[in-house]
């Protein structure tokens, strides 16, 4: 056999062998561009998006100097739309326009890392780890669950990507359209649930004051409210807004052996991470109203 007709195999026999080769690196390179892609698209699926990526992005976990503000609404209404001569109405309402002043204040502070703007059930996580997002952590809550929180507020929420917390009345819920005292309804509330902005709580069953009552009565009004809400909606309410902020001794122990996390006051404060330790069924609040400045009202460092 001639030297040609032998190195002809041979040749052969190396180029297949280097396609292989080449072919197991190509191979193992792109599986690691896969493995990395993974572990990039399951770190996203955690975080999330928005808001909720910035949340997990950062974890506080020396919670000195952590901040809380829990800002308190009632009832968003264009001015038109106003009782003027109910004094309690007129005061504790703003007009959508200023919603909005606020939300954009609150963007911005966002924006600028800032604050975190989260909800009932991410909180009651904070504090279970000990691992808080931010130092200034904003929560939104709204008392008594009108249909303005539909027709004014929940679009804005929607604009601003703003989580909100609404207190709802139990009793007051029906499954027709608003037609009870102007009330949410099952749908609007189950609409607004599926934007994942919204989280509910429990503002007793038929907003009776809870201080100064019965066990029997507050039994009704704080765990009834409670499990009648998670039934209808399918999801743990875990805090009790306080009908006109009123409670004694009897309440707090009701609430806690109904099992809520947290119960909120109409007093005026910020919250601490050693008060949704120690008093965690007593947060203070900051109400919003019709004289708050925006301006001063939404600063923070």
């Amino acid at each position: 056999m001639s030297p040609k007709k032998i190195y002809i195999p041979i040749i052969g026999l190396f180029a297949i062998m280097s396609i292989i080769s080449l072919y197991l690196i190509v191979g193992g390179l792109l599986s690691q561009g896969n493995g990395f892609r993974i572990i990039k698209n399951v770190h996203a699926n955690i975080t999330g998006s928005g808001n909720s990526r910035e949340t997990q992005r950062q974890c506080i976990k020396n919670a000195n100097g952590v901040k809380i503000y829990a800002y308190m609404f009632h009832y968003i209404i264009p001015d038109k739309y106003v009782d003027k001569e109910n004094k309690i109405e007129y005061g504790n309402s703003i007009p959508p326009e200023k919603l909005e002043s606020i939300l954009q204040a609150l963007w911005q502070a966002r924006s600028d890392k800032k604050i975190q703007v989260v909800d009932l059930t991410e909180l009651q996580g904070f504090n279970k780890t000990g691992c808080f997002p931010a130092r200034n952590i904003v929560l939104l809550t709204v008392d008594d669950g009108w249909d303005d929180g539909y027709n004014f507020l929940f679009p804005l929420a929607k604009k601003y990507n703003m989580k909100f917390n609404l207190g709802i009345i139990a009793d007051k819920v029906s499954t027709t359209p608003s037609e009870i005292n102007n009330f949410l309804n099952e749908r609007e509330i189950r609409e607004m649930l599926g934007s994942g902005l919204i989280t509910l709580a429990s503002h007793s069953f038929s907003h009776i004051e809870l201080h100064n009552q019965t066990e029997l009565v507050l039994k009704k009004e704080i765990l009834l409210s409670k499990q009648t809400l998670e039934n209808w909606f399918h999801i743990p309410i875990n805090t009790l807004i306080y009908p006109s902020g009123k409670y004694d001794g009897l309440t707090l122990k009701i609430a806690k052996e109904s099992g809520y996390s947290f119960g909120f006051t109409t007093k005026k404060g910020i919250i601490t991470p050693e008060d949704l330790d120690k008093n965690p069924l007593t947060l203070p609040r900051i109400r919003v109203n019709r004289d708050t400045d925006v301006s001063k009202a939404f600063l923070f460092e």
